[in-house]
Parts: C-alpha cells; structure tokens; sequence
C-alpha cells in the first residue's frame, strides 16, 4: 500500500496538484479492528492549506490485538463522515459494481446506478468475498461505506486501473463507473 500511495502522491504532483502521503498508523488507533482514536489535526491542517493528504489501508495499533489491518475502506468512510462530504470515488480493479463477478463471468453487465434498496439486495445476493482480501473484497467494501451512504453521501466507484479514471472522477467528469445514491 506504501508503494501504491507513492505512485498515486507522485502522479497528483505531476499534474501539479499539491498532495502529501499522511501515513494512517502515525494518527490511528483501532480497538479489535475498529477505528477508535482518529488525530485528524494534520489532515485538517493540511486541506486548511489547500494540500491534498492521501491516505491509504495500514497496519495500526490496536488496543486489544496489539496491531490491526485498517482497510482503506473504513479510513474513506471515517473521513467522509468526519469531514461532512458530499461525495466519495472508491477505486477497484473493475468497472464498478457487476452482475455478477466481471472476472469469472463474460456476460456480467455493469451496473451504473445504484439505491440504498438496490444495494441491500445486491449485499444479500454477493454475500462475504469469495477471493482472499483480508478488507472483505466488495463485501467488506460495500459494508464499510454503508454509514456515509446512510448520510447522504455520493458514491462514485471506478477502475483505477484505467488510465487517468480517477483524475476525471476527481474532476467531476462522467466516466464508465457505478454511482450509488442512498
């Protein structure tokens, strides 16, 4: 994930977007996997300053396991909420939500919008993750931004994979995705 945040700092900084990497186990504390301690005085600090901080997944201190996994998953929906936005852009490595699994299944249509109603059938239908994910796969990712959608918060889910996706999602331009409104 440190590899992975490193490309995507330098790639902002190419076009020319001030951003710095804000590594998540030097301001979280988790208890049995759960976000309970959060300083967000640098993140806070640092968007005062019109500076872009990019997160990402992290091994943290727990308070009962000694340490934990953090998915990226929970921190955006942590942020989101604490934050009061309107929108968040989650990045996959397919189009959005399918179907069925795109991977295994040619004829797996794209779906490009999404309810809350839809969503909680489409959460019974793909139940847990069926690849190893230690964050749930799209289950666990679904389940993680749930209380932001409960909020009223957008959702735009993208390729990353696809070049320059998530800068046009960033800058608001329509691109092939799914939007989830509650």
């Amino acid at each position: 994930m440190v590899s992975l945040n490193s490309l995507l700092v330098d790639t902002f900084l190419e076009k020319n977007l001030p951003t710095i990497s804000v590594q998540p186990s030097a301001c979280i504390i988790t208890r049995r996997g759960r976000i309970s301690f959060f300083d967000k005085t640098l993140i806070s600090r640092l968007l005062h300053l019109n500076i872009i901080p990019v997160l990402y997944g992290d091994v943290v201190l727990d308070e009962e396991q000694g340490f934990s996994i953090l998915s990226g998953d929970q921190l955006i929906a942590n942020l989101t909420i604490s934050f009061e936005s309107k929108r968040m852009v989650i990045c996959v490595d397919v189009d959005g939500l399918y179907t069925d699994d795109p991977k295994k299944n040619p004829n797996a249509r794209l779906i490009e919008n999404i309810s809350s109603g839809e969503l909680k059938i489409f959460l019974e239908k793909i139940g847990g993750s069926m690849n190893i994910d230690v964050t749930g796969g799209m289950y666990g990712k679904i389940s993680e931004i749930k209380p932001a959608l409960e909020r009223g918060v957008e959702v735009d889910m993208i390729n990353a994979n696809k070049s320059n996706r998530l800068y046009k999602a960033l800058t608001n331009q329509r691109i092939k995705g799914t939007k989830i409104i509650f």
